[in-house]
C-alpha cells in the first residue's frame, strides 16, 4: 500500500492535464510513421491484436500516451507483451504499449520498488485505483524489444468492453497506394471422394501474373488463398483488411478484419490453414465449415462450397487493403471426369491429408475416419482400430469433444488422456510408439489438427531406461528442424507429459545444466548499470523463474532475454566497486542446474 501512495503522490506532481471529451489519436511514437505487421494477422496461436511500428532495428524511441487518460496496468513479462503499459482514456477506451526497453523513470521506479519485494521478473500490475493521468504527448516509456524481438513498438486500440479494434479505423493512418497481392490459392477436397486433378489431396496454384486460374475437380471443393498487402516505402508484408469470393452478382464469403474480442481468438485455427506438410498458417479460408464463428466473417454461404458442374463456372476471388486498394483474380472450375491419377505410394502419416471425418494417405486413396471400414478391430466397445503401417503399429479411435477419452496402444506403453473440449471438434487420432536413432519416440497425429489445451501423456520405459538420467520429453518440429520442450516429469518408469499441441515427440535424457559464460558489466544507454551473463541450455531451455544472481552480496532482479540468450541482474541501486563477485545460479526445465562465482 505504501508504494501506490508514493506512486501517487510522484504522478500528481508529473501531470495535470486537462482532458477533452472528444480527442483524435497521436501516432504514439517518435521512430517512424511505418508498420512492420498489422492487425488481424495470424501469429502463433492468436490474431495480432494491434499493429507493430518499425523502429529500424534500435531501441530507445519516445513513446507518446496517445490521448489523455490514466494509466490502468503496468507488466513485465519474459514471453509476449515483455514490458507493457496499459491507458484507459476519458471516453471509456483503452491503448496498449507493449515490447518497451523501459518505462518512464518515476514508472520504472515505482515498478521495480515492488519487484524488489521478491526480486521478481515478471509483474502484472493493476494501477487504476490509483488515477495517474497522463496527458496526450506525455512520454510514458521507449521503445524496445522485450518480450518478443526485434525491436518495434506494439501499439494496440480497444473499445470500452477491452476488445481490440483496428487503429487504422481510426484518424491514424500510414501511405499506402500499393494493392494487396494473392501469392497462391490452395483447392481443398471436401470429401472423401473430391479428386482434384485427378488427386484426392489438397493442390496450390500460383496465379504467377494470370489472373485466371483453371481447376479440374470431381466433388466438393473450398478455396483458401495466401494473400498480403504491403504499403509505401517499405518492404514488409501485412493483412489484408478485407477478402472475399463471389459469383456474379453473390457474395459468398466475405471477412473484414476490424476487431474481435480475446476469447475468439484461438479461431484463428479454425480460419488460417497450413500448405500441405507445413505448419504455418498461411492460407484463410474462403468457404464454410462447422465450428465456432470467427469474428471476421460477415458473409460466409454455403454456396462457397464449390460443386464443380459440366460446365465452367467463374469465381472471383477479391483482397482490399483498408485504403480501397484492391487485388482481383477469377477461378474457372469445371468438372473432371479424371480418376486415379495420383501415386500409390504411402506416405508417413505426418504427410497425410487428415481432416475430421477421413484421411487421404495416398494420392488418389481415402479412409474413412467415421466408419473405421479400414486396419484391425483392437476393441469394439470404442471402436479402436488398429492399421499397421511400415514397421508401425497405429492404434485409431473417434475423439468426442464433450468426452473424457483415455487410449492406451496395445502395447501397454504408451497412455493419452483428453479432458473434454481438448478439440474444437469430434476427431480421429492415430498413436504409435517406437525409436528413431535408439531414442524413444511417440506420434500422436493428426499434427494440422488444433488441441485447446494441454492433454497428459503417460509414457513407460519397458527398454532402453537408465535410472541415473532425467528424462523429458520434447515435441519435434520438422519444420524449423528444432525440437521444442513439453512440461514433463518422471516417476519411476514413467515419464508424465503436457504437451499443448498434437504431433511427433521424442523422450530424451536431459541431465545436465545450462552453459554459462563470464558475465559482463555494463553500463546501459539510458545510465544504469547491470551484469550480463548468457546461460545456454540447448535442450530444455533456461528456468529463468527458478534462476538468480547476487552481486556484492545484494541479490538483485533476474531477468531472461530469450533473443540474447541471456541472464540480466538488474538492482536499482547497483553501482559496480573496482573489484565485484558475482554469483549466479541457472537452473533449466529439467530441474538441472549450475551455480559459479566470479570475481571481477
Amino acid at each position: 500500500m505504501k508504494f501506490g501512495i508514493l506512486l501517487l503522490g510522484v504522478f500528481l506532481s508529473v501531470s495535470t492535464t486537462l482532458f477533452s471529451q472528444e480527442q483524435d489519436y497521436l501516432w504514439p511514437t517518435s521512430a517512424s510513421p511505418y508498420l512492420s505487421s498489422t492487425f488481424g494477422e495470424t501469429r502463433a496461436a492468436h490474431f495480432h491484436a494491434g499493429i507493430d511500428i518499425k523502429t529500424w532495428g534500435r531501441e530507445g524511441y519516445r513513446v507518446f500516451a496517445t490521448k489523455d487518460g490514466i494509466i490502468h496496468r503496468i507488466g513485465i513479462f519474459a514471453r509476449g507483451y515483455g514490458r507493457v503499459i496499459y491507458l484507459k482514456h476519458t471516453d471509456g477506451t483503452y491503448s496498449v504499449y507493449a515490447h518497451l526497453q523501459r518505462f518512464r523513470d518515476d514508472i520504472q521506479s515505482y515498478v521495480d520498488s515492488v519487484r524488489m519485494i521478491n526480486h521478481q521478473f515478471e509483474i502484472d500490475l493493476e494501477v487504476h485505483s490509483l488515477n495517474i493521468q497522463v496527458g496526450q504527448g506525455e512520454v510514458i516509456g521507449y521503445t524496445g524489444s522485450t518480450g518478443i524481438g526485434p525491436p518495434h513498438l506494439h501499439f494496440e486500440i480497444r473499445n470500452e468492453h477491452d476488445e481490440p479494434i483496428n487503429p487504422l479505423l481510426t484518424n491514424l493512418a500510414v501511405p499506402d497506394n500499393i494493392p494487396p497481392r494473392i501469392s497462391s490459392l490452395q483447392v481443398f477436397p471436401l470429401s472423401d471422394s473430391t479428386l482434384i486433378e485427378g488427386v484426392k489431396s489438397p493442390r496450390i496454384y500460383y496465379p504467377e501474373g494470370n489472373t485466371r486460374i483453371p481447376i479440374q475437380a470431381s466433388g466438393p471443393i473450398g478455396l483458401a488463398v495466401s494473400v498480403s498487402d504491403g504499403a509505401n516505402e517499405v518492404t514488409n508484408r501485412y493483412a489484408v483488411f478485407e477478402l472475399g469470393l463471389a459469383q456474379q452478382e453473390d457474395t459468398l464469403f466475405y471477412q473484414k478484419i476490424d476487431q474481435f474480442n480475446f476469447e475468439e481468438t484461438e479461431t484463428m485455427f479454425l480460419d488460417r490453414y497450413p500448405a500441405p506438410g507445413q505448419h504455418q498458417r498461411s492460407y484463410q479460408k474462403l468457404f464454410k465449415t462447422d465450428g465456432p464463428e470467427i469474428p471476421f466473417h460477415e458473409i460466409i454461404e454455403s454456396q462457397s462450397i464449390i460443386i464443380p458442374q459440366d460446365s465452367t463456372s467463374t469465381y472471383e476471388v477479391f483482397a482490399k487493403d483498408i485504403y480501397g486498394n484492391t487485388t482481383k483474380i477469377h477461378v474457372e472450375v469445371i468438372r473432371s471426369s479424371a480418376t486415379g491419377l495420383g501415386t500409390t505410394e504411402i506416405r508417413p502419416p505426418h504427410k497425410w491429408h487428415w481432416t475430421e471425418d477421413w484421411v487421404t494417405h495416398t494420392g488418389f486413396s481415402a479412409m474413412n475416419l467415421e466408419q473405421f471400414d479400414f486396419g484391425i478391430e483392437w476393441d469394439s466397445s470404442s471402436q479402436q482400430q488398429i492399421l499397421p503401417h511400415g514397421e508401425s503399429l497405429y492404434l485409431f479411435d473417434r475423439i468426442l469433444p464433450e468426452k473424457h477419452s483415455r487410449i492406451r496402444t496395445p502395447d501397454q506403453n504408451l497412455q493419452v488422456h483428453f479432458t473434454p473440449n481438448t478439440f474444437f471438434d469430434t476427431l480421429t487420432v492415430a498413436l504409435t510408439t517406437g525409436f528413431i536413432d535408439e531414442q524413444h519416440y511417440i506420434a500422436i497425429h493428426p499434427a494440422s489438427k488444433i488441441a485447446r489445451k494441454n492433454y497428459k501423456v503417460e509414457y513407460y520405459f519397458s527398454k532402453n531406461f537408465n535410472p541415473e538420467v532425467t528424462y523429458q520429453l520434447f515435441k519435434i518440429d520438422r519444420n524449423r528442424d528444432r525440437l521444442i520442450h513439453m512440461d514433463s516429469y518422471m516417476i519411476g518408469r514413467t515419464l508424465h507429459g503436457w504437451p499443448d499441441e498434437i504431433g511427433e515427440f521424442l523422450v530424451l535424457p536431459d541431465s545436465t545444466g545450462p552453459e554459462l559464460s563470464s558475465p559482463s558489466i555494463k553500463e546501459t544507454s539510458y545510465g544504469t548499470w547491470v551484469v550480463e551473463i548468457s546461460a545456454i541450455d540447448s535442450l530444455s531451455g533456461i528456468n529463468y523463474q527458478e534462476s538468480s544472481i547476487i552481486v556484492n552480496g545484494k541479490k538483485g532482479i533476474t531477468e531472461y532475454d530469450f533473443e540474447e540468450d541471456k541472464l540480466i541482474y538488474i538492482h536499482p541501486g547497483f553501482t559496480p566497486k573496482k573489484e565485484n563477485i558475482i554469483q549466479v545460479t541457472a537452473k533449466d526445465k529439467a530441474g538441472n542446474h549450475v551455480t559459479s562465482t566470479y570475481q571481477m
